[in-house]
């Protein structure tokens, strides 16, 4: 089976050229890769955002590829849309993902990140309709950015790593933890 995995940042705008270097190292996993950048600050609408993904999604099936989608922090909740949406979808992961649309977020961050606002307000109707037999949940074990609360979905695999830390999570799931978050899109059957 060939895996295609397409990987949705979160709120870091600035900080997309480092998770692409990264996610170029996880060919020694025998995957292939591609970020779809947010741009969540430019003002854009979010249904502009959920688009290009559900498109790199279809791109990549047309190819005949299993893909699986990453939602990392701001970017799980558009990921649990998408998954929503899409059919075929191998898995779903989100690392430190606001998953829960109770989570407060400041007004400031939400008013300078509108489709975020948005993304958080559709995992009400997405949320039930993902197959969480295919969702993974990877979260630290102290988060003080997106509390455990709010990562956890109900009927997912939800793994704890050794980390402490929202941003350290990230890094070490795209770095020295890529083999693990590699290995749960490999895992056969779907568990």
């Amino acid at each position: 089976m060939k895996h295609y995995i397409i990987y949705v940042p979160g709120l870091g705008d600035d900080y997309d050229d480092a998770r692409r270097l990264a996610l170029k190292g996880w060919r020694i996993w025998g995957v292939k890769t591609e970020l779809v950048p947010m741009c969540w600050y430019d003002g854009k609408p979010y249904d502009e955002k959920q688009r290009r993904v559900i498109e790199s999604v279809k791109r990549a099936q047309n190819k005949g590829y299993a893909v699986s989608l990453i939602g990392e922090s701001a970017g799980g909740s558009l990921a649990i849309n998408v998954a929503a949406q899409v059919s075929m979808l191998h898995r779903l992961i989100t690392i430190g993902g606001v998953n829960n649309p109770a989570i407060q977020v400041s007004p400031h961050t939400l008013q300078k990140a509108p489709a975020f606002d948005e993304s958080i307000r559709r995992l009400v109707d997405s949320l039930p309709k993902i197959a969480t037999s295919r969702t993974h949940v990877v979260r630290a074990l102290y988060d003080p950015i997106v509390h455990a609360k709010y990562t956890y979905i109900s009927g997912a695999h939800n793994h704890r790593i050794y980390s402490i830390g929202h941003l350290t999570t990230i890094v070490l799931c795209l770095s020295i933890f890529s083999s693990y978050i590699v290995s749960l899109i490999k895992r056969t059957p779907n568990v």
